[in-house]
């Protein structure tokens, strides 16, 4: 590598880190820099919630270390909390591999300049790796310092701690690198459908993450049970325990596990040398596909504003999955309730008086249904493509108002589908049951309609990223909490009136209050929040 090759990459490495503490200086939801008080109190709050991560994988090793050093099991210790920490690493590294490496906003920028595909990957790389060592040391760090309090002799652990913190970081960044890769290959093959299938490979993920979670539970407490009480017999064997004595301060070991990851590193290097400059510029889905025409058909204004959300909604991986998965669990809930259809009634009739569970199952959807938020964010939504909607011949109330049916669109039937199937499970009345559905369709109307006078109230167009508009914004936590706040309360004013007058009448009293409700945030919207958006 000659000196301008070397100047090259090492600028290219400057620009990296400057992007991924960008956050630090500039906020994504405002697109504003920040001010030296705001970059270190956001810079404080990082850290500390750094620090309470440290701390709760620190109650995990704090009691391993107490069982098992004492004891004589420091390589299992040490590979117990290897895996733990390579897991942790290769999750956070995997959830965004996949456009750190191949979709990255400025390729096209660095392909137009003479710089080689493989220097981009390599300081794509860099980067991922860097990221999978901020994470790994969360729970490496608790994990030397329990070792360091309770092993009898820390010494060759303490060592080795630094050099396979490295060591663990390049493996799960390898790991991470390879999901990357399997994920480019099949968006390339998912077309237009790249969203959709983005969606459904996160939801597969985390449900992979959760199975994976309980099996490590009960192959830890396996373990422990063996170390400790049956002699050792069933521990892991031969190449397992490498990574153990590798932590333990065993040299040669340690060097022969980093010598097999430099080799691993430069065959994913030679491996992703083809095919990486044609996954990092597809972005369709590969070859462009034959267009065809065909007639369009007329419909009227309010179904094309209509379809026009539903698309914006289908398109975003991020909105879907941080706005709408409340519809998913309400599914789940359905089904699971279904299944347990006996214990749910059991627990009915030991913690609810005589009659009040047909209006506890209507709540408890109208809970699950307050967890979509699609209307709150989706003023702010818009950006700087705002002047798009108001050229267009609408009315400001028509714009909201299609905002509105896509929240009931994707919420109301999921809602009643599950209030019917908990109202049959816990054998509610007839009119429990009618009274019951009609709340919880009230109830949607209403969630929907505060999260959007919250989103026309405070709106936020100069972001740079729609994850921040969804995550970081304060109006959507807020629509969900009042929409929690307006379930409970209204069940806990359900309850008690139910001592002094039929069940069915205090649910009669609790859908009037929603009604109104409906009528006074409808009306609102109609008139100021109309007048408000269009000036705005």
């Amino acid at each position: 590598m000659n000196a301008e090759t070397k100047r090259c990459f090492a600028a290219l490495l400057h620009k990296q880190r400057r992007e991924q503490s960008a956050f630090l200086n500039r906020s994504a939801r405002t697109g504003k820099q920040r001010t030296q008080t705001g970059k270190l109190a956001f810079g404080a709050l990082y850290g500390a919630i750094a620090l309470v991560l440290m701390a709760s994988f620190a109650s995990l090793s704090w009691p391993l270390a107490q069982l098992l050093l004492p004891a004589g099991w420091e390589t299992l210790y040490f590979l117990v909390l290897e895996l733990l920490a390579l897991l942790v690493s290769v999750l956070a590294g995997a959830l965004s591999s996949y456009n750190r490496l191949f979709q990255a906003k400025d390729n096209d920028l660095l392909l137009a300049l003479p710089i080689p595909p493989w220097m981009i990957f390599a300081v794509r790389l860099s980067g991922l790796y860097e990221m999978s060592l901020f994470y790994l040391l969360l729970v490496w760090v608790p994990a030397e310092a329990a070792y360091a309090r309770f092993a009898p002799h820390p010494l060759g652990g303490i060592l080795s701690a630094v050099p396979m913190a490295l060591l663990l970081a390049g493996a799960a960044s390898v790991l991470a690198a390879l999901l990357g890769w399997a994920v480019a290959l099949l968006v390339a093959k998912a077309g237009r459908h790249k969203a959709l299938f983005t969606v459904a490979a996160s939801l597969g993920f985390l449900a992979l993450y959760f199975l994976g979670y309980q099996k490590s539970g009960a192959l830890l407490n396996a373990l422990l049970s063996s170390a400790l009480w049956g002699g050792g017999e069933g521990l892991p064997q031969g190449g397992w325990l490498l990574l153990g004595r590798a932590a333990c301060g065993d040299i040669p070991v340690l060097l022969g596990l980093l010598i097999s990851l430099a080799a691993v590193c430069a065959a994913l290097g030679k491996l992703l040398s083809g095919p990486y400059l044609r996954l990092m510029t597809t972005r369709t889905g590969g070859a462009a596909s034959k267009m065809k025409a065909a007639p369009s058909r007329r419909v009227s204004v309010r179904r094309a504003l209509l379809r026009r959300e539903l698309l914006h909604l289908a398109g975003s991986p991020t909105y879907l999955l941080n706005c709408a998965m409340g519809s998913l669990g309400l599914v789940v809930l359905s089904v699971l309730a279904l299944y347990k259809a006996g214990e749910i009634r059991l627990l009915a009739v030991q913690l609810l008086p005589p009659g009040l569970a047909g209006a506890a199952a209507a709540f408890a959807a109208a809970l699950g249904a307050g967890t979509n938020c699609l209307t709150a964010p989706s003023v702010s939504l818009e950006g700087e493509s705002l002047w798009r909607i108001r050229s267009l011949p609408v009315s400001p109330w028509q714009t909201l108002r299609a905002k509105l049916e896509l929240h009931l669109a994707v919420t109301l039937p999921p809602a009643l589908l599950c209030a019917g199937v908990l109202l049959a499970v816990v054998r509610a009345a007839l009119p429990m049951v009618l009274l019951g559905l009609l709340a919880v369709a009230l109830f949607v109307v209403l969630s929907a309609a505060v999260g959007l006078v919250l989103g026309v109230l405070m709106p936020s167009f100069h972001w740079t990223s729609e994850t921040a508009v969804i995550k970081q914004s304060p109006f959507c936590l807020l629509a969900m909490l009042l929409s929690w706040g307006a379930a409970l309360a209204l069940f806990a004013g359900t309850a008690a009136l139910s001592h002094r007058m039929p069940p069915a009448v205090s649910l009669s009293l609790a859908c009037l209050l929603l009604a109104g409700a409906d009528a006074l945030a409808l009306r609102w919207l109609k008139t100021k929040g109309a007048a408000r958006f269009e000036t705005t």
